[in-house]
């Protein structure tokens, strides 16, 4: 799923639990993305398949 684009192209993907960008969203001063990736894992659920350690 796109999240964001730039020019018409997708610079923010995600699919499942996983997060691509085209660019560093931590070396900005907009904080959204990295809420919206704390929220990702805040309600991320364990299952058997990434309990294991």
């Amino acid at each position: 799923r796109v999240l964001a684009e730039h020019d018409g192209r997708p610079v923010l993907v995600r699919q499942d639990s996983v997060l691509a960008a085209s660019f560093h969203p931590e070396l900005t001063a907009d904080g959204r993305i990295h809420s919206y990736f704390a929220g990702m894992v805040r309600d991320a659920k364990i299952t058997p398949r990434n309990s294991k350690r």
